[in-house]
């Protein structure tokens, strides 16, 4: 399986997806910091304590990265599915649940990778310049980092899970934009936020998603031996 997971991984060019993982960052980052200016201007604080502008900031690596995690689950099942490129790799003597099976293990460890570390870059980026503008009016305890790594951790693991999803209704008509569709809606409708409540904020609702999204992928190739790929 880890040879699988090598080829597969040598497979698609992640140099093109690092520039697209540092750009959306640096997006982010302003996007955030930019608001907060904006808002200091009119003489308010956009953010009142640093666990909301956090909260906002890994809403925004989720959603993003999760449509990222999309892209690549075109690249590596549905375009081979729709170009019948698949055909070569399954004519390999190797079982197709192990071929599937690792290119769904990339697309999960790069979606849990990303949103870690881009909420790391971006949260340490947004603390540096709140501290030198005072952009926000409050002090960053040990105990806020703490808990904030805690709910990171989950929060990231559950989109790495919900992020597995798209595979299945991309399948059902080997459509691309499907694909990405529906990540998107997922992942909008886990985090969005609806005065001041989100379902992201109950825990086993998106663990019970993340769940629900391993088994989807399970079921998109739980019978792949005996399927026709053509």
């Amino acid at each position: 399986m880890l040879k699988l997971i090598q080829l597969e991984f040598k497979k698609v060019r992640f140099s093109g997806y690092i520039r697209g993982i540092i750009i959306a960052n640096v997006l982010i980052a302003l996007f955030v910091t930019g608001i907060t200016f904006l808002e200091q201007l009119e003489g308010i604080y956009a953010f009142q304590t640093y666990e909301e502008a956090f909260s906002l900031i890994n809403v925004l690596v989720q959603v993003t990265f999760v449509v990222f995690a999309a892209v690549l689950i075109a690249r590596l099942v549905i375009e081979e599915y729709k170009h019948k490129t698949i055909t070569v790799m399954f004519s390999y003597p190797i079982q197709r649940k192990k071929l599937f099976a690792a290119k769904l293990i990339i697309v999960f460890f790069f979606t849990f990778v990303t949103i870690l570390l881009s909420n790391a870059f971006v949260t340490t980026a947004f603390f540096f310049l709140s501290e030198h503008f005072s952009l926000v009016p409050d002090q960053l305890s040990h105990y806020l980092l703490i808990d904030h790594a805690k709910s990171l951790l989950i929060s990231t693991a559950t989109s790495s899970g919900i992020s597995l999803a798209p595979v299945y209704f991309g399948m059902l008509k080997k459509s691309v934009p499907t694909t990405i569709v529906s990540g998107l809606l997922l992942i909008a409708i886990v985090t969005s936020n609806n005065n001041g409540f989100s379902l992201s904020s109950i825990t086993i609702i998106p663990v019970t998603l993340a769940c629900i999204g391993i088994l989807l992928a399970y079921l998109t190739f739980r019978n792949i031996e005996e399927a026709d790929v053509l």
